[in-house]
């Protein structure tokens, strides 16, 4: 079963998911609630604490993160090499970072920054 906290730091919504990921476990689902944290805004997700990775719900995870049109970014962290390494391997866009502290104070926080919207530019 998987539960994760949040928090908000530094404009983004922090997810840390903890667990492991069964067949009860629906990545659809996951989504939709991590859609309502945080009302569309960046998206720091910690996966450290979740197993396996990878696997299949995490790919499925993941592929649905990224064709997700509500988040303006999306950060994936994990601490571990060797699961960074699959996780960018799963993914075409989302950065994969081992820390969270790099993912909103690093190289990925300009990533991370609110977008103008169309409307606003003149």
């Amino acid at each position: 079963m998987i539960v994760f906290t949040t928090e908000q730091r530094d404009g983004a919504c922090l997810v840390r998911l903890f667990g492991l990921f069964s067949a009860d476990d629906a990545p659809s689902a996951l989504v939709e609630r991590l859609e309502r944290v945080g009302r569309g805004g960046p998206l720091v997700l910690d996966l450290t604490e979740v197993t396996p990775v990878p696997g299949s719900a995490v790919t499925e995870l993941i592929a649905r993160l990224e064709a997700s049109p509500r988040r303006s970014a999306t950060v994936l962290v994990h601490a571990d090499l060797d699961a960074r390494r699959a996780l960018r391997s799963l993914t075409r866009r989302l950065p994969v970072v081992p820390d969270v502290a790099q993912a909103v104070g690093g190289h990925f926080a300009a990533a991370l920054a609110p977008r103008p919207s169309a409307a606003a530019i003149g």
